[in-house]
């Protein structure tokens, strides 16, 4: 997989940076090449301005990343379900750790919340909702309530 992305300013081409992803996602590499690089040090040594070939390399890269693109369709399936399983084992343990933790308030609140944010919403998983949304939502609710029970204990 390949992600290109042009930086353009005022219309004008500034920068291209493309990253290269292997088949589990992870990204080995990526390079920025500059449209112009004016800087002179030890580590650039000429100054270079070359506009159009910038513009050629952005065509050629992109379209081998379309390229790339299409003939891995299947594989951005599998990253984004593999994407998905990471978010679901999250929020399980946010969820649970949200529930052991909920007696502090802040602690189970901020696990609950965080679990929440990870976990597969019920729209994204046909309205039913999963075992980390739920662990999750548990979670926060329970240290809502403590919170509110300690306010009241405090207070009364």
């Amino acid at each position: 997989m390949m992600d290109v992305k042009p930086t353009v300013k005022k219309g004008e081409l500034k920068s291209i940076s493309v990253t290269l992803r292997d088949k589990t996602g992870e990204s080995p590499t990526f390079f920025d090449v500059d449209v112009w690089n004016t800087r002179k040090d030890r580590f650039h040594h000429v100054n270079v301005y070359q506009a159009e070939e910038a513009a050629q390399f952005q065509t050629f890269v992109t379209g081998m990343a379309e390229t790339v693109a299409k003939e891995n369709e299947d594989l951005k399936a599998l990253m984004d379900e593999k994407a998905k399983k990471q978010n679901s084992k999250s929020g399980i343990i946010l969820g649970i750790l949200g529930i052991l933790t909920c007696w502090t308030c802040i602690i189970g609140l901020i696990f609950g919340g965080v679990g929440l944010l990870c976990a597969p919403k019920p729209s994204e998983t046909d309205g039913k909702a999963k075992a980390p949304y739920v662990l999750s939502l548990i979670a926060t609710i329970l240290s809502v309530f403590s919170g509110v029970m300690l306010l009241v204990v405090i207070f009364a």
